[in-house]
């Protein structure tokens, strides 16, 4: 499962981003690691033909720079039965999001915000294990309805999210503001595979996008 992020694409969320930056110099200022990294983005595609993503990929192919500095626990989806552990994930050197290494695990996009934090937090799950027969964690992603709910455990909370939207995108051309862009709502954007399988790329041709928005948060028992 992966997510194309094009230097193309790339310019167009830093140059809104730089807008939003400025249009919401209050609400950035109490994110303002966040806003050094939108910072980063817009200097090096500005810079680098060769820049493809939020920072020119390092030699084990990701992006230089962290954003959280924490990675989320635990990913909760009651209406599907997930419950499954988080891993962060980055950019590989062809420019896509990185997957969990574990097919019944979640990958978190650790270049971006928290859950539970200001802005568009995405989690990626595998759809199988190379053929529908052999389910897995966001096989069933697809059965989710409008308002079910999604829980992320994270630093001794429990974060409540409910779906908003679901939608199919084009894998050659995903909407990526709307999935990775600058947002004044606290979203999680949960994505998978979809679509006709392609032997040659060995993946699908399409992607899941669940949309969902922040509700509450809890403090988790102590033991």
């Amino acid at each position: 499962m992966t997510i194309i992020l094009t230097r193309k694409n790339f310019i167009k969320i830093a140059k809104k981003a730089k807008k939003f930056v400025l249009k919401n110099r209050y609400l950035v200022a109490t994110n303002v690691v966040f806003v050094i990294a939108l910072i980063i983005v817009i200097i090096i595609l500005s810079a680098s033909d060769r820049a493809r993503a939020l920072s020119m990929p390092s030699p084990d192919g990701e992006a230089s720079a962290r954003i959280s500095s924490s990675t989320p626990e635990k990913i909760i989806i009651p209406a599907i039965g997930v419950d499954a552990l988080i891993e962060d994930v980055g950019i590989t050197r062809s420019g896509e999001m990185g997957t969990p290494d574990k097919y019944q695990n979640v990958g978190w996009y650790r270049y971006g915000p928290t859950p539970g934090s200001v802005g568009n937090s995405v989690m990626a799950g595998h759809l199988d294990r190379g053929d529908d027969s052999n389910p897995a964690v966001f096989h069933d992603l697809k059965n989710l309805k409008i308002d079910d709910d999604i829980y992320v455990i994270s630093e001794g909370k429990r974060i409540q999210f409910k779906v908003r939207e679901i939608g199919l995108v084009d894998y050659h051309d995903p909407p990526l503001e709307r999935i990775f862009g600058t947002t004044t709502k606290v979203a999680l954007n949960l994505i998978t595979c979809d679509g006709i399988w392609i032997p040659e790329k060995k993946t699908y041709d399409e992607r899941l996008v669940v949309y969902t928005e922040y509700v509450s948060s809890e403090n988790l028992p102590q033991n």
